[in-house]
């Protein structure tokens, strides 16, 4: 049976925390590896909330969302020029959505034809496809 009486435990814990002066930090990754980005970080406002019996304080936390994505556009061989900004940065804030618009350009001197294009969205090594859309010139 633990006892929660023992003055190493006490010491060590001091009612679930060390004593001033002294900090556990946690070990997130065991091969002390860094960890996968995720784009998002959580930042506490300080490091020791002191109180007295009776009163209280407030510990702010700041999020911010890091998180960005790359939008590329594919379309078979001799459509690319169709596509004058085949690749660019997207950022979408939280909970919020953005419409990203893509210059489709028919050169001057095209003749009728069609192909396709295949939307692709990749974000801290993930990806992600989009319906093709059909492209038409007449």
């Amino acid at each position: 049976m633990l006892s929660c009486e023992s003055p190493e435990l006490t010491a060590t814990l001091g009612f679930g925390m060390p004593p001033t002066g002294r900090r556990i930090t946690a070990q997130v990754h065991p091969t002390n590896e860094p960890s996968r980005a995720t784009g998002l970080t959580v930042t506490p406002s300080t490091q020791d909330i002191r109180l007295t019996p009776g009163t209280s304080e407030t510990l702010e936390l700041v999020f911010a969302n890091n998180t960005s994505a790359e939008l590329q556009l594919a379309s078979p061989y001799g459509t690319w020029s169709w596509l004058p900004d085949p690749v660019r940065a997207v950022v979408v804030p939280p909970k919020a959505s953005v419409t990203v618009p893509v210059p489709i350009h028919a050169p001057a001197d095209a003749t009728p034809a069609h192909a396709w294009v295949l939307p692709k969205v990749m974000w801290f090594g993930r990806a992600q496809y989009a319906p093709t859309v059909r492209l038409e010139i007449r």
